[in-house]
């Protein structure tokens, strides 16, 4: 009766809309989702797709500056076609709304924005 199964198909395609423009970021490779399942991929180098080393936990960082302002969001260090990489992971509830899913990509561009400030020169291509 709340429709939340249609909400999560509007919303997942406003959350994705969203999050593709994160892609203008120099550290984020990749954005894929389905529904309101959706990831992000941080990698160092996009022309070739190098990740950041493992321990740099790039993903970690972000999650902390999101977690900061608000945003749960989930990090998770892992591997892609046996690449090591950094990952975000987001799965907002079923009822979010438009304001709230706008909120999520400003606060996520925010933190991610905080982190490639911090970056070690040596990690900046």
């Amino acid at each position: 009766e709340q429709d939340l199964i249609g909400n999560c198909h509007r919303m997942g395609l406003r959350l994705l809309d969203g999050l593709k423009k994160l892609l203008d970021h120099p550290t984020v490779g990749d954005v894929r989702g389905l529904g309101l399942m959706a990831g992000l991929e941080f990698v160092r180098n996009k022309q070739t797709k190098q990740p950041f080393p493992p321990e740099y936990l790039f993903g970690k960082r972000v999650f902390e500056e999101a977690f900061a302002r608000g945003l749960v969001v989930f990090a998770a260090s892992g591997s892609v076609d046996g690449v090591a990489g950094n990952h975000l992971l987001l799965a907002p509830p079923f009822i979010i709304n438009a304001s709230q899913v706008d909120d999520l990509v400003t606060i996520l561009d925010e933190a991610i924005m905080a982190v490639e400030k911090a970056l070690p020169v040596e990690l900046r291509t």
